[in-house]
């Protein structure tokens, strides 16, 4: 049996070279990868307010409203970022 393995081993040493190789330059990218993003933890995302009803509406009538062209549309949507960022 022992006889076998070795004829095994001889036949495919290319291939077991290289499996070995792949599986070795993996687990150390996983491994840096892994350090990494263990010291640039951050902050999780936080959201602070939620959905207001008044927008909901307000948004589903837009949806559901037809636009004469496409120069309206990216004004609504222009008016709607403004009013979103407070301006």
């Amino acid at each position: 049996m022992l006889t076998k393995i070795k004829q095994f081993v001889k036949t495919y040493q290319t291939d077991i070279i290289l499996v070995i190789g792949v599986v070795l330059i993996s687990l150390l990218s996983f491994a840096m990868g892994y350090i990494v993003a263990k010291q640039q933890e951050k902050e999780p995302i936080k959201i602070e307010k939620g959905v207001e009803e008044e927008s909901f509406f307000s948004t589903f009538a837009f949806a559901t409203r037809k636009l004469d062209s496409r120069r309206e549309l990216r004004s609504l949507l222009y008016l709607r970022f403004l009013r979103k960022l407070g301006v």
